[in-house]
């Protein structure tokens, strides 16, 4: 993903993909790196890790869709995927919106524990675990998966009408 801009005289490129194999060695899924460079010259200038800024830049842009979509001011939120892009959907959606409550749920019951436990502290709402992926469109205007699967698992025969699905990963 290539970028310049010219009023900060800054020119790069971010460099990202992921590793299905890569949580069983206890690496992140989503692997980033930023270069920078100098416009006028092509000199190399720096790099700096991208995951983080990938991790907020996937979260971001389904809260501002939802925003100019929905019309809502206040949402129930469903998240598929209790890790990083997870934890920034919540944090982007909870920007963006007043969120009456929070289903979260992810193939780990471990990783949700410690999403609701963590996510607790950064945003004042419900949060709860959902009994399976099925629950996840009961109980939310908006839907967000942001999972690594290769199989598609949200059936179009929970969706109900008029609610938003965002297939971020």
């Amino acid at each position: 993903m290539p970028a310049y801009i010219h009023s900060k005289k800054s020119a790069g490129i971010k460099c990202v993909g992921g590793s299905l194999n890569n949580p069983s060695w206890g690496l992140p899924y989503i692997i980033a790196l930023i270069l920078l460079f100098d416009p006028e010259t092509g000199i190399f200038r720096c790099i700096v890790d991208g995951e983080q800024i990938t991790n907020y830049r996937t979260g971001a842009q389904a809260a501002v869709a939802a925003k100019y979509i929905s019309g809502r001011k206040k949402i129930k939120l469903g998240i598929y995927g209790a890790g990083a892009q997870g934890r920034t959907q919540l944090m982007a959606f909870a920007e963006v919106f007043d969120i009456e409550k929070v289903v979260i749920y992810d193939i780990n019951p471990e990783a949700v524990k410690k999403y609701i436990d963590e996510m607790s502290k950064v945003v004042k709402t419900e949060i709860c675990a959902a009994a399976s992926a099925e629950d996840v469109p009961k109980e939310a205007d908006i839907v967000v998966s942001v999972t690594h699967g290769r199989n598609k698992f949200i059936k179009s025969s929970w969706i109900k009408p008029g609610q938003i699905v965002f297939p971020m990963g």
